[in-house]
């Protein structure tokens, strides 16, 4: 930081007066010819002047008065030109206001002073600027991470060296964190009077606690709608007054509990909205069990069911029959008897039949050399004919059908009667056909007594490959 006594040693030139107030912070240069050149001050300056207009003492102890009421860090009394050494009435007055006060000989111009003091203050604001752009990426971290204000109101009190505090619109601690010593609780409640009182017009305020007056600063953060402010943060320093990086440091310090708050107030908007959406689709029977269950955890109001109880141990008597039920069970189907009436043209029998495969024992091996690659032919019903046969005419042979597990055996029946004269004769052959699944099936006739043919009910089958065998 510039003072007036650091200022001074680099440019090898001696204080006249104001020893006590040479640490004063010098915030800018300025050069000035006029008796009364405040208008154009804000305080804080180095005025350098050769003193043209003060050709009396009175007006030599009136220009100290003025410059001293506007809190500049000192003055700078060219000699050579108007008057060849300070003026005596210009060093007592100085010295009796405890204004700092040199002398510039006619062998350093102006332009040296200014060009080293602005040296000095452009590398400080740079350095303040680096160390404010350090501490504002400390903070957005922290603001991303979501660690909450009493982080951030640490992070703030370790760079400006002292306390921090983070009120509410209300005036009540919000979150607060010290360096190296604390706040007492009349100060606390002193600041927050003072920012209760200004809760009107939101401007910033210099505490006026006697243990705070000169180190304390508070910043007020803007509601996002516009009002009275929504929360206030306080910075304390623990020895000395702020300086500009304190002051940078408060401005983002502001902003970024701004954030954080508005953070707290979308997350907030967020769960409500959510949960009366769940609250909704559950009341209105649009979710089941399972999404209801997944909906309610993150709001931790879903009661975990309780683990199932243990079976109780088996007794020697249940034993068999658990097993027995645990038991694979056959392969071989079962027939069940149809409780349904019977179709037009078929018998309970025929249902029956139908529903159910032949035992294993009719079951006879394939007459076919080759065997045979298609698929067993699933059962059909059977015609309520073959379920009740009808009579062979006289002389006559009747049909019967046999099958195996891949093919079809039906047997012909050829029956040649003669009537004449009283007289008759009989010729009958019967040949079984076997044959694999490829047959197709084909008719037979049957001679009846009286010279009529009828068609028989049973059916012969030839291979469709060639291959069948006959039997008598």
């Amino acid at each position: 930081m510039l003072t007036v006594q650091s200022l001074l040693d680099e440019l090898d030139l001696e204080l006249a007066a104001g020893a006590d107030a040479a640490a004063a912070p010098v915030r800018w240069v300025h050069i000035s010819e006029l008796e009364d050149p405040t208008p154009w001050l804000s305080g804080g300056e180095l005025m350098l002047t050769t003193g043209i207009p003060l050709s009396s003492a009175a007006k030599q102890r009136a220009f100290i008065r003025i410059l001293a009421d506007r809190n500049l860090a000192g003055l700078g009394f060219g000699t050579g030109f108007n008057h060849k050494s300070l003026p005596k009435a210009l060093v007592d007055e100085a010295e009796k206001r405890d204004f700092p006060l040199f002398e510039v000989p006619y062998s350093v111009p102006f332009i040296a002073i200014t060009e080293k003091a602005f040296a000095r203050l452009v590398n400080e604001q740079y350095e303040v600027l680096q160390r404010g752009i350090a501490v504002q990426r400390r903070l957005e971290r922290l603001v991303l991470e979501e660690r909450g204000l009493e982080e951030i109101a640490a992070t703030v009190a370790s760079a400006v060296g002292g306390t921090v505090a983070v009120l509410d619109g209300r005036g009540e601690r919000l979150a607060g964190k010290g360096f190296r010593r604390q706040l007492s609780t009349e100060a606390i409640g002193a600041i927050r009077k003072e920012a209760l009182s200004h809760v009107g017009d939101g401007h910033p305020f210099v505490p006026s606690h006697p243990t705070v007056a000169g180190r304390a600063l508070a910043h007020p953060v803007i509601s996002p709608g516009g009002g009275p402010p929504q929360a206030w943060v306080v910075i304390v320093r623990d020895s000395g007054g702020l300086g500009d990086f304190e002051r940078l440091i408060l401005q983002q310090a502001v902003a970024v509990v701004a954030l954080e708050l508005m953070r707290r107030r979308v997350a907030q908007e967020t769960e409500r909205r959510l949960a009366g959406d769940v609250v909704a689709a559950a009341l209105g029977g649009r979710m089941d069990a399972t999404e209801l269950r997944r909906r309610l955890e993150p709001f931790g109001i879903w009661k975990h069911p309780s683990p199932p109880k243990p079976a109780p141990a088996s007794s020697p008597r249940t034993a068999p029959a658990a097993a027995s039920s645990s038991a694979p069970s056959s392969t071989v189907p079962t027939a069940t008897r149809s409780t349904s009436p019977p179709r037009p043209g078929e018998s309970w029998l025929g249902s029956a039949a139908a529903s159910a495969p032949p035992p294993a024992a009719r079951r006879r091996p394939s007459a076919c050399a080759t065997p045979s690659t298609r698929p067993a032919a699933r059962w059909r019903r059977l015609p309520s004919t073959t379920a009740r046969p009808r009579r062979s005419p006289p002389g006559g042979t009747s049909a019967s059908s046999r099958c195996c597990s891949r093919s079809r055996m039906t047997t012909l029946s050829t029956s040649t009667a003669t009537a004449s004269s009283g007289r008759s004769s009989a010729a009958t052959r019967s040949t079984a056909a076997s044959c694999c699944a490829h047959s197709r099936p084909s008719s037979s006739r049957t001679v009846s007594g009286s010279g009529r043919l009828a068609r028989s009910t049973a059916t012969a089958t030839r291979c469709a490959t060639g291959c069948a065998r006959w039997k008598s």
